[in-house]
């Protein structure tokens, strides 16, 4: 059953049904459940997706209604063993659609909508989010991450590193529904983090790759790190400029930048 990330009164008038006609429904987060089940005015009973051996006998003889959470639009681990144990069962399983953050945020960014990929939450090890990240660098359609609680800034300095700086939205879910945090680059959001919560969800935007797909060669890389040197770029701004523009990582681009200005100044 999708049911909000943010505001209650999103939910769905078949979500309201559906939750009051089940011998038993089942959060990932009962402090959440029942905070929804209380607001929607509902006394069904209540289960953890960790009672797994209370859920797998009810499901003999029981109608269970799995919260999804809607600022995770993919099953969560814990409640795809839940529906695999149902499906092996040759139970029924019926979706019950209901409000998506990442969607909503999706949307409200203003960035294109016609495709997109989504990233789900990031990899916490950073040579493993590197590599996921590394390989959308050249991606023409919008990426959508999830936030994982509390590592914000260290997201943000692995887009920037990956992928360059591009436009960013940072949408967040709170009981008033989903609020734009941030509207700006990602470099930008790096060097001055968006307020909110660290409670709330919050979803990053990422504007697709616009430059070609092809990564340069290291002379044009060098010729134009150059030029924007001239320009009067320090090599911070330059690898920011040119990473995914040229199809290479930032690091590198802030290397060769270092180097060059090495050789510029005067001894």
């Amino acid at each position: 059953v999708g049911v909000p990330a943010g505001d209650p009164d999103d939910i769905t008038l078949r979500a309201l049904r559906v939750l009051g006609d089940v011998s038993c429904v089942v959060g990932g987060d009962v402090v959440q459940a029942q905070r929804l089940l209380d607001r929607c005015e509902l006394d069904t009973r209540l289960a953890s997706l960790d009672d797994v051996h209370l859920l797998a006998g009810m499901l003999e003889s029981s109608d269970l209604a799995l919260l999804a959470e809607g600022w995770r639009p993919s099953p969560s681990p814990r409640a795809l063993a839940l529906i695999r144990l149902a499906m092996k069962a040759r139970h029924p399983v019926v979706p019950v659609p209901g409000p998506s953050l990442p969607i909503t945020a999706l949307v409200t960014s203003g960035l294109p909508a016609d495709s997109f990929v989504y990233l789900g939450e990031l990899p916490q090890q950073p040579e493993a989010r590197h590599t996921l990240l590394s390989s959308v660098r050249h991606e023409r359609r919008t990426l959508l991450l999830l936030e994982t609680p509390g590592h914000l800034p260290h997201q943000l300095t692995a887009l920037l590193d990956a992928v360059g700086d591009r436009k960013l939205v940072i949408a967040a879910a709170s009981e008033q529904g989903t609020t734009v945090l941030w509207r700006g680059t990602i470099g930008g959001a790096v060097e001055q983090p968006p307020p909110g919560s660290l409670q709330d969800p919050r979803v990053l935007v990422v504007e697709g790759a616009r430059g070609p797909a092809e990564r340069w060669d290291e002379e044009r890389l060098r010729g134009e790190v150059q030029a924007w040197l001239e320009k009067g770029l320090g090599a911070k701004q330059v690898s920011q400029q040119l990473a995914a523009e040229s199809g290479w990582p930032r690091r590198e681009v802030y290397r060769l930048a270092v180097e060059a200005k090495r050789r510029r100044a005067p001894e």
